[in-house]
């Protein structure tokens, strides 16, 4: 018996689904494939199942969607609006012929008259201004507060419904169908594939709903897959509201050529990196030969500084301000090749490390040196990488002196565990440079370079640099 009823479903399964006399080779293929997943899926659980006797219950013009508007292809707006007066006055509108049928249900709500459940069984189910008369009428009897009906004559009644009344006893099954699905089951095709990725089924046995990991399962083993017509140009076999194509086949040779391209670029942006590594870290070492090589003049040069100390005072004016120039220039050469020895040999923490000094003595070095004037409001010791901000200065001195407005004045102050050094001079940078120099890298009249210079050294320092106008002020703070 069971093996009589698995060949029904079967046969009916196949009478439902779309035969095309295609002549190609894939359009043959394509219907042999759909027939085995047809055959397949019937044997898969159905998340939802209504059988042909329990839709036989219910007239199928109530379960589509057109059943809830008014029906202006057999009735005109005045008609419908004379019901409607009808409904509303118990008075017969004058030169308007109503339908009948409708008339005759007006008449009997307005005279409180209960209608039998034969008389919704037999005639037009659906009233001319949409939905259905039982409907309409239980809905009446409700708010009238008329004689109650009895749950039987509600539960006949609830089978003359419109499927979105939510008294009908199908309404929870098919509503999530939607419009356009219901249309397309009951009306225009046997599959529908919902946008949620459900797939349902209307045949001779009734309605079943399969879930997408259910049906996807049993496409992908039968070698198919559906899509959207909407999704699609090419559409050879359309069974519902979707296409039948043919799933690729796993193309291993595709799949190894695109790994080997992938491995290849990461082969290739190793390798890219690696290479720069290795130019990076020959340049670091042609760098350190270089300064360790120094080393050598320089030992030289202070031997003949040493001579000529020895001398001092046996030399004329001129020669003894060439002397200190000499001897200046032998210091800060010698401080530059200490420092990038140490930088490349012992990392970046040795160039910035700092010294102990009175701030008065190095700020009396400098603005000596430039001719300016500074102004301090505690002097004391603190530690400082002395060379690395004693180019920051120079550099923002230098730039007041060439490109400000004199006077250039040094204002150094403690602030909360915070050093603050600010050159300030008389002039006034425009708005828009103002802005370009703290953002990004613009030179204004020269000054780009030296503040980029600036700016990224207070960086490594762990200070920052601000710009400010009216007056133009450069200020460094460094975290003591």
């Amino acid at each position: 018996m069971m093996r009589l009823s698995y060949l029904l479903v079967t046969v009916a399964f196949g009478f439902c689904q779309p035969r095309l006399s295609l002549s190609s080779e894939l359009s043959v293929k394509l219907n042999n494939n759909w027939e085995r997943f047809v055959q397949s899926l019937i044997t898969q659980p159905a998340k939802v199942t209504i059988t042909q006797q329990q839709l036989n219950r219910y007239p199928v013009a109530l379960l589509l969607p057109a059943a809830l508007y008014p029906d202006l292809t057999r009735y005109s707006w005045q008609q419908i609006t004379g019901l409607y007066h009808l409904n509303q006055t118990c008075a017969e509108p004058k030169d308007i012929e109503l339908p009948i049928r409708a008339k005759a249900f007006e008449l009997a709500l307005c005279r409180q008259q209960l209608l039998p459940v034969d008389w919704f069984k037999q005639g037009e189910l659906i009233h001319p201004a949409g939905g259905s008369y039982a409907g309409r009428y239980l809905k009446y009897v409700v708010k009238s507060g008329v004689t109650p009906l009895s749950a039987e004559v509600k539960v006949k009644l609830s089978q003359l419904f419109v499927l979105s009344n939510p008294g009908h006893p199908l309404h929870k099954q098919l509503m999530p169908l939607g419009p356009e699905g219901l249309n397309s089951l009951l009306n225009l095709h046997q599959w529908y594939l919902h946008s949620n990725g459900s797939l349902w089924v209307y045949n001779e046995n009734g309605i079943n709903k399969y879930e997408n990991k259910i049906w996807q399962v049993t496409a992908k083993n039968n070698a198919i897959d559906l899509v959207y017509k909407a999704n699609t140009n090419i559409c050879q076999l359309a069974p519902g509201n979707f296409c039948i194509q043919e799933k690729p086949a796993v193309n291993f040779i595709r799949i190894v050529l695109e790994g080997g391209l992938i491995l290849l670029s990461i082969f290739l942006l190793v390798k890219l990196l690696m290479n720069r590594y290795l130019e990076a870290k020959e340049r670091g070492f042609i760098l350190q030969l270089l300064t360790h090589e120094l080393r050598t003049p320089i030992a030289s040069l202070a031997m003949t500084v040493e001579q000529f100390r020895d001398a001092f005072d046996e030399l004329s004016p001129s020669l003894q301000d060439t002397f200190s120039r000499l001897t200046f220039d032998y210091q800060r050469l010698k401080q530059l090749t200490n420092t990038s020895q140490g930088y490349l040999s012992e990392g970046k923490k040795s160039f910035l490390d700092s010294q102990p000094i009175l701030l008065s003595e190095w700020l009396n070095y400098l603005c000596t040196k430039y001719g300016v004037m500074y102004s301090l409001d505690q002097d004391n010791y603190c530690h400082l990488p002395v060379y690395w901000l004693g180019i920051c200065l120079e550099n923002l001195i230098r730039n007041g002196l060439e490109y400000g407005k004199p006077p250039v004045r040094l204002l150094i102050t403690n602030v909360n565990k915070c050093l603050v050094i600010t050159v300030q001079d008389q002039g006034d940078i425009p708005s828009t440079y103002l802005f370009k120099l703290i953002r990004s890298n613009h030179q204004l009249r020269g000054m780009g370079i030296g503040l980029r210079l600036v700016k990224r050294i207070s960086k490594q320092l762990g200070g920052k640099l601000k710009i400010n106008k009216c007056p133009t002020r450069f200020t460094i703070e460094y975290p003591l």
